[in-house]
């Protein structure tokens, strides 16, 4: 967690983040079998829950976790008044792992441990945004339940261990892009935006939808098609994420790409928080 939070909730109970609050035997820890979501907050509302809730909620469902409980809007916005994370921006997460129980098979009565944090945004966020990242392909396993975003996230981690900090690591299937290890990634080409298809292949984030309404409503192009390792790196190109939002991409394996259309960038800025939040 990002320097600066004080507290989180944990099934419900706001406790300090310095006290442990997690059972030894839970599974999100010792397997990974949970779910989870990351979204931004800005004077404590955050930005498109509605998709990010769903989205947690289609995962839980293939996992066959229950629904916890939980009036997670709430817990939000508690743990970031908590936290006060009330102005400016900030970065939320909710995790919900299945709860006790030791094994490899599931408990059949499963009791969902609920975690809800929050922290002050990256402080190298702002320069992603405005000065772009590199990125580095990798041939790389990739997360065993691509299309659903759980708690067992290592195969992303391993991927960041090999690039440097102020570059993405993007995962490729031979010669074709899929998605970097935390974001969605999209070439740009004259009056066209272009990703990776959602094949079963990729997680389609929720900043990956929002930024495919936008293109759609701003008269561009919009081409979900494979997307080699040349054609990345022939023009311009972002990545997204719901922190991000959109940031350029500087070079593709240390090929410097030009630079996207600033004035294009700025509208998709303005745009985001608006077409996030609506259904």
């Amino acid at each position: 967690m990002s320097s600066g939070a004080t507290h989180c909730s944990v099934d419900g109970r706001l406790v300090p983040v310095d006290q442990p609050a997690l059972r030894p035997d839970d599974r999100g820890f010792a397997y990974g079998d949970g779910a989870f979501e990351t979204l931004r907050a800005v004077d404590g509302r955050p930005i498109g829950l509605g998709r990010h809730l769903a989205r947690l909620g289609t995962t839980l469902d293939a996992l066959r976790i229950p629904r916890p409980p939980i009036d997670l809007p709430e817990e939000l916005r508690r743990v970031l008044l908590a936290n006060g994370l009330t102005r400016g921006e900030a970065c939320a997460r909710i995790r919900v792992s299945r709860g006790p129980g030791w094994g490899a098979r599931p408990p059949p009565d499963p009791r969902p441990t609920v975690i809800v944090d929050a922290s002050p945004c990256p402080p190298t966020l702002d320069a992603r945004r405005a000065e772009g990242m590199a990125v580095v392909t990798l041939q790389t396993p990739r997360r065993a339940l691509p299309t659903l975003k759980t708690l067992a996230w290592l195969p992303s981690v391993v991927a960041l261990l090999d690039v440097p900090c102020d570059a993405e690591a993007i995962f490729c299937d031979d010669d074709e892009v899929l998605e970097g290890a935390t974001t969605n990634i999209f070439a740009l080409r004259p009056g066209l935006i272009w990703t990776p298809p959602d094949d079963g292949r990729l997680l389609a984030g929720v900043a990956r939808a929002v930024v495919l309404t936008w293109a759609a409503a701003s008269g561009l192009a919009v081409r979900e098609a494979p997307l080699s390792r040349a054609a990345l790196a022939a023009g311009p190109a972002l990545l997204t994420n719901a922190l991000l939002r959109a940031a350029p991409v500087r070079a593709v394996d240390a090929v410097p790409l030009p630079a996207p259309d600033i004035e294009l960038l700025e509208r998709l800025h303005v745009a985001y928080d608006a077409l996030a939040d609506a259904t």
